[in-house]
């Protein structure tokens, strides 16, 4: 490779959120070459993380735990449904709904009761996706306002802003 030339290296990243540090260097008949090191920052806006124990005994129950979390600047719609399996049974943990709203920078946790029915290794798949909605579950106001410059606004200097702030409801 000659200075200047760039190569792309696929890799595989954790699935979440990671930080590392990356370095190359090459080799050729001139000598050594070195990069400086790089940061490569990995970064998913919304993923669901289960909570499982390590292991379980036969006969018991335990609770599954399926967090969902949204780092995206939004509010979203999700469905987070497991994937049905012979190997267990779940149950509803009380009145849980598995569609919810989940507002930006938010997480929810959904959870089941998990009766396993077989000995062994158990694959439990749980899945969230974000819904298309087609009502606003967020609460939201849209108001349209005049605004009237004085005569004498330099033409492209004019400059508006809006501060919202929310009540905080407790139900």
């Amino acid at each position: 490779m000659l200075v200047g030339d760039s190569a792309q290296v696929p890799v595989t990243v954790p699935d979440t959120i990671a930080s590392c540090e990356m370095e190359a260097f090459c080799l050729s008949s001139k000598g050594l070459g070195l990069a400086p090191p790089a940061q490569l920052t990995v970064f998913q806006p919304f993923f669901l993380d289960l909570s499982l124990p390590y292991s379980i005994i036969r006969g018991e129950i335990i609770e599954l735990k399926a967090t969902v979390f949204n780092y995206l600047s939004k509010c979203i719609m999700v469905k987070v449904t497991p994937a049905p399996s012979s190997d267990y049974t779940l149950k509803a943990s009380s009145d849980d709904q598995y569609s919810s709203c989940l507002c930006a920078n938010g997480r929810q946790t959904f959870k089941w009761i998990l009766t396993p029915s077989v000995l062994g290794v158990l694959n439990i798949t749980v899945s969230a996706e974000a819904e298309v909605s087609q009502t606003v579950t967020c609460d939201s106001l849209s108001e349209e306002v005049d605004l009237t410059l004085p005569k004498d606004v330099i033409e492209g200097s004019a400059i508006s802003s809006v501060s919202v702030i929310g009540n905080i409801y407790i139900y």
